[in-house]
């Protein structure tokens, strides 16, 4: 029967390249497609994800996992001034007793086999008293088919009978457990330093990655100074090359368990509950937070009351990243021009004439936007900005649609969605931003017929056939105009170098 694998990659002698199948991003991360959100009300894949949008009968936790409508709009999910993805728990709600409180589940819509590896860009990761969150993958057999990647310093393989940890030579994590038929699977703790709690967000956050292979399953975890070149400079639309990364934090072989016995093609899950099976459990949950409250019990002291105590129970995410194996012999440093061979002689071939896409202008493949949205001045936007009544995300927000030219100076606190890619992502932008009143675009200069005006049309035409009422205009001048007259203001605008 197969079973799950946590989220592990095989670190084979022979350096393989990965060719790149997904990137959850910023405000593409929600986008259709990518992720499922199904729950209570809604049942149809919407999106990336599945929002799971019930309570937690998985691990007994004490908390309502919200469906999509309700976690956009209680803001637990959402991308947020820097274009990071935020899930998060409800820290704001007095919740009664025999009550739970709100958080985030969801699952990717799409599933990946065997030959897959997923990289994980994180800033901060939940943590706190009763705080038990995960990032996982499960297959169609769950919990008998799953891996579970990390977050309390540890990672899981669950499985049915037969499937036993080996620890080869090169693991640089502790094994423990080594039945992943057990009720904690078979696990292995992270022995570097800064991966989780305040350690991991003070050094600036990490990278994990996961390969899901034939021949094992391994994961990395590097902490922010630590995360190879391969990494630290790969784009959205990179491959990915494995022979830098070193040794991994956690190796299953396919050595004592199959892989291909036990694992079928899996989902990626990303989840926060609250006390549960595990984190509220006395023998964990006392030894290091029995003087929490006056009961010592972790629903009592924790769950119950106002919420202020999980003001770090939250993902901060600046990607994640899927990808899939390439024709073999292939690594991401190999030569891609069509002009050369690989030892970079050069060879001869005949031109022929452009195809017509190669003609066209980025934005021919979209609609003309039929809205003229109207313009702001600098001055009424610094306006705007200095006002200490008013509040990104809540009463304005400001896009700033630049992409290879986004450099110089930036509005502290705006959103960079290129043009180039927005009109794809439309629906998602709408959900995220339906309720700012007031959303302004821009690009360097402005004028009609530029990204930032094109940008601001299409904004205006997709809120006008939802129904939606809010304002999008365009600043006069662009980036330009702005850095020209307030430069010098740190408050009003911020060098990006």
């Amino acid at each position: 029967m197969r079973r799950s694998l946590p989220i592990l990659s095989l670190f084979a002698s022979v350096a393989r390249s990965y060719t790149i199948v997904n990137d959850f991003s910023g405000i593409g991360f929600f986008n259709e497609g990518n992720w499922d959100f199904y729950g209570n009300y809604d049942n149809l894949t919407l999106g990336n994800w599945d929002f799971y949008g019930n309570y937690d009968n998985l691990t007994l936790g004490d908390v309502i996992w919200l469906n999509e409508a309700d976690a956009y709009t209680q803001q637990l999910a959402y991308v947020n001034a820097a274009g990071n993805v935020i899930l998060r728990v409800d820290d704001f709600t007095n919740v009664p007793f025999n009550d739970k409180r709100n958080s985030v589940r969801i699952t990717t819509a799409q599933t990946f086999d065997m030959g897959s590896l997923w990289i994980i860009d994180a800033v901060h990761l939940p943590y706190g008293c009763s705080v038990w969150p995960s990032i996982w993958t499960m297959g169609s057999q769950w919990p008998q088919d799953g891996i579970n990647m990390m977050l309390f310093n540890q990672y899981a393989l669950h499985t049915t009978e037969g499937c036993i940890h080996t620890t080869p030579p090169d693991q640089s994590g502790s094994s423990s457990l080594v039945d992943c038929s057990g009720p904690s699977g078979c696990l292995v703790a992270e022995n570097k330093p800064n991966s989780y709690q305040s350690g991991f967000a003070a050094a600036g956050g990490g990278v994990w990655a996961a390969q899901f292979d034939y021949t094992g399953i391994f994961i990395w975890f590097w902490t922010r100074d630590q995360v190879p070149n391969s990494i630290a400079q790969s784009t959205s639309t990179s491959s990915m090359d494995l022979s830098d990364w070193g040794a991994p934090s956690a190796a299953y072989v396919n050595t004592t368990c199959s892989i291909e016995q036990f694992f079928g093609p899996q989902k990626l899950v990303i989840d926060i509950t609250l006390c549960g099976e595990w984190a509220g459990l006395p023998s964990y949950y006392n030894a290091t937070c029995a003087n929490t409250g006056p009961t010592g019990i972790c629903y009592n002291d924790n769950v119950v009351g106002s919420g202020a105590n999980y003001d770090q129970a939250y993902f901060e995410l600046q990607y994640i990243r899927a990808y899939t194996t390439a024709a073999p012999g292939a690594t991401a440093t190999a030569e891609t021009n069509i002009g050369h061979n690989k030892s970079g002689a050069s060879r001869t071939r005949t031109r022929a004439a452009a195809p017509l896409w190669l003609t066209l202008l980025w934005y021919d493949a979209f609609p003309t936007p039929t809205s003229t949205p109207p313009s702001i001045s600098a001055s009424e936007l610094a306006d705007i900005v200095l006002d200490p009544t008013k509040e990104i995300m809540k009463d304005y927000v400001v896009v700033d649609v630049r992409r290879a030219d986004f450099e110089n100076y930036a509005i502290p606190g705006c959103l960079n969605l290129p043009a180039h890619s927005f009109y794809q992502t439309l629906p998602t932008v709408l959900k995220l931003l339906q309720r700012v009143p007031l959303v302004v675009f821009h690009c360097n200069r402005c004028k009609e017929g530029s990204r930032g005006w094109r940008v601001a049309g299409w904004y205006a035409d997709a809120a006008k056939t939802a129904g939606v009422g809010y304002k999008a205009v365009t600043l006069e001048g662009g980036i330009r105009a702005w850095a020209e007259a307030y430069a010098d203001n740190e408050k009003l605008a911020m060098k990006v170098y």
